[in-house]
């Protein structure tokens, strides 16, 4: 960022003077690192306080005591990274958060929906009612955790002064 009005030149207190503008690679690792960090935060606020009632009442019988942690760690570190690379990396317009969100959202759909609609249709007395509550949050939890990336990717933007 320039601030003297002399193209490439830095003010004295710039702090950013002399560094190195972020490289795509360097943004696009913040970005997904800011989906990963979203979805982990969001989720963990959904289920650990907002729907643990719902879930308990509703599928209760089939919960474990607790979760099997290798399992959680693995979906937790692998899922937002696929939805970052599917939404983000992929996507036509990276800079543009709402276009980041509706690919997310999609993403969202499809993948909670592929888990709600395979327990509806095998699972005996797996709730409906379970299946719309999964299936709203799984889309906006996608659509919010992917628009993070775009967010990210656009504040580790190279200033042009």
């Amino acid at each position: 960022m320039t601030r003297s009005g002399t193209p490439g030149t830095a003010a004295p207190n710039d702090r950013n003077a002399g560094r190195r503008p972020p490289d795509r690679s360097t943004r696009t690792a913040v970005a997904m690192l800011a989906t990963l960090v979203v979805f982990l935060l969001l989720d963990a606020i959904w289920l650990g306080l907002v729907a643990r009632q719902v879930y308990l009442d509703a599928i209760g019988h089939l919960m474990a005591a607790e979760p099997y942690l290798p399992a959680a760690a693995l979906f937790y570190l692998l899922f937002p990274l696929f939805l970052a690379w599917f939404a983000f990396v992929e996507a036509p317009d990276r800079d543009s958060a709402w276009s980041v969100a509706g690919r997310g959202a999609l993403f969202g759909l499809a993948t909670y929906g592929t888990y709600e609609l395979t327990n509806w249709a095998t699972l005996r007395d797996w709730p409906g009612t379970i299946v719309l509550v999964d299936l709203g949050w799984g889309t906006a939890l996608c659509a919010i955790s992917a628009a993070a990336a775009s967010v990210a990717w656009q504040l580790r933007r190279p200033h042009r002064g």
